[in-house]
């Protein structure tokens, strides 16, 4: 692969997988404050999980922070590695880690 289409891969990865953690990690917001919204009709005798504060910040910051986390391994291994393959794996798992997390944590809750 030439030196210029390189270049201009990793430009265009960049750019999309600067996008793509916006987009991600606008959701990972919105989802959490979704399953916030869920416990709103709790009464106040009720035992649930999804009741309890505790579970209610669990629910609100787990896939913000697998995200936060995501994102920080994968720059540093693009930045250590310089691997355009590198990229395409931060592109996968900063879309599938959270919404793992997200999709495991809400069974937990509401099992």
């Amino acid at each position: 692969m030439s030196s210029d289409t390189r270049s201009a891969l990793w430009s265009l990865g960049m750019v999309f997988y600067f996008v793509e953690v916006l987009v991600v990690g606008f959701a990972s917001f919105l989802f959490g404050g979704l399953s916030v919204m869920a416990s709103d009709g709790c009464s106040a005798d009720n035992v649930m999980r999804i009741c309890s504060q505790e579970w209610q910040s669990v629910m609100t910051y787990t896939a913000t922070g697998v995200l936060v986390m995501t994102v920080i391994a994968m720059s540093v291994l693009m930045g250590v590695v310089r691997e355009l393959w590198t990229l395409g794996l931060a592109i996968v798992l900063t879309i599938l880690l959270p919404i793992v997390a997200f999709v495991f944590t809400h069974a937990i809750v509401t099992a």
